[in-house]
């Protein structure tokens, strides 16, 4: 294995994010009494006085644009937060066959106890259990037969 050192770096190496590329064009088109000086905290906060200035504008032509700034910054200060289910509880027992357990969900599901979504969601859970256990024991025979064969 080769050492990860200055000969072995990526030729393509990631570009700057789309925020630092807008502030770097800003200041230097030196927009919002920016400058190639300006920091690049002072160009954020040169960027959303402007935003704010611009949400509260009064006369209706510029209605447009300043109900676009106030989502701007809205979306900035307060992100959208992630959906998330409501819980669920069901019967479920570890100890039955994962086809039994999937069956007892879509029992659930046909008398609307659980939505249909979170009942795909909860038997996809089940089989990707199955899956991780099946990878887990075929790692333990490899393994084994790996160690049988190193014994011969």
């Amino acid at each position: 294995m080769k050492k990860f050192d200055s000969e072995y770096q990526p030729a393509n190496r990631r570009t700057r994010n789309k925020l630092t590329l807008v502030l770097e064009a800003i200041k230097s088109e030196k927009l919002l009494g920016t400058d190639d000086t300006t920091s690049r905290e002072d160009a954020e906060k040169a960027v959303f006085a402007y935003l704010a200035k611009a949400a509260f504008m009064p006369t209706p032509e510029q209605a447009v644009l300043s109900n676009t700034c106030m989502t701007a910054l809205l979306k900035k200060a307060w992100p959208d937060s992630k959906p998330t289910n409501e819980p669920v509880t069901f019967k479920f027992d570890k100890d039955l066959p994962p086809a039994e357990n999937a069956d007892a969900i879509m029992t659930s599901v046909a008398c609307g106890d659980i939505a249909p979504d979170i009942g795909a969601l909860l038997i996809s859970m089940i089989k990707d259990t199955i899956q991780i256990s099946e990878s887990t024991e075929l790692i333990k025979r490899l393994d084994m037969l790996e160690e049988a064969l190193k014994a011969k």
